[in-house]
């Protein structure tokens, strides 16, 4: 699985393997500001898309952990970070709309 940010690549693991090796993955802590919108409007997402009840119900009740979490900040990079250079318009949103509607459809 590839992380977003380099440094988990190395310290989050898949122990099971499960997670194919060039599979993106994103992770997202109790602490980031925007956690429990995010995963909010990731189980509103799911839920359109007629999602299992009682995953979206779980991925909410984790919300809710997130929300609780006392310690909040903006969230950041280590230094030695190098960032790929992609921009933002080489995903166009009316591609992310009609995947997820080719989703919903299957």
């Amino acid at each position: 699985m590839i992380h977003a940010r380099e440094d988990y690549n190395r310290r989050i693991q898949d122990s099971e393997n499960l997670i194919p090796d060039d599979e993106p993955v994103f992770l997202i802590r109790g602490q980031d500001i925007a956690a429990f919108d995010t995963i909010m409007y990731y189980a509103a997402t799911i839920e359109d898309a007629r999602a299992d009840a009682d995953l979206v119900m779980s991925i909410r009740n984790h919300a809710l952990k997130m929300k609780k979490w006392i310690v909040k900040k903006i969230p950041d990079l280590p230094k030695e970070t190098e960032v790929e250079d992609i921009r933002a318009d080489d995903v166009r949103a009316d591609d992310v709309r009609a995947d997820e509607e080719s989703a919903i459809e299957d």
